[in-house]
């Protein structure tokens, strides 16, 4: 059961609406602004999902995904989002994203809804 989230996005305001849309359905939510960051933040702490932009200063996605499903296995569940160029190019990275550990992913903008039924499906 999905119970504590990271959040990994380089954007503050998406970050934050993202927090506070999970805050309100119950999760304990936490957040870092880059790859770097999220994946210290992942050996410091446990985390039952990390949800986590593509694009990121510092270290994108893709590589911290390799990185923290090498390190944790499946005892920790990534959800890869993205949408910052153009159709063909997201489509490319988030299967990018699926074929290094991501175990679901989201193309930007999506609607809450839509994430909270990802997160339930876990």
């Amino acid at each position: 059961m999905i119970k504590r989230i990271l959040i990994i996005e380089d954007i503050k305001a998406y970050r934050e609406m993202l927090k506070t849309a999970l805050e309100q359905k119950g999760y304990e939510v936490n957040e870092a602004e880059n790859g770097i960051t999220g994946c210290e933040e992942c050996y410091k702490d446990s985390y039952d999902l990390v949800i986590m932009d593509l694009f990121l200063p510092e270290k994108d996605g893709v590589q911290s995904i390799h990185e923290l499903k090498e390190d944790f296995s499946s005892d920790i569940k990534i959800i890869a989002m993205s949408g910052a160029c153009s159709a063909g190019r997201t489509d490319f990275v988030l299967n990018q994203s699926k074929n290094h550990g991501a175990d679901a992913i989201l193309k930007k903008p999506f609607k809450i809804k839509e994430l909270l039924t990802i997160i339930e499906s876990m």
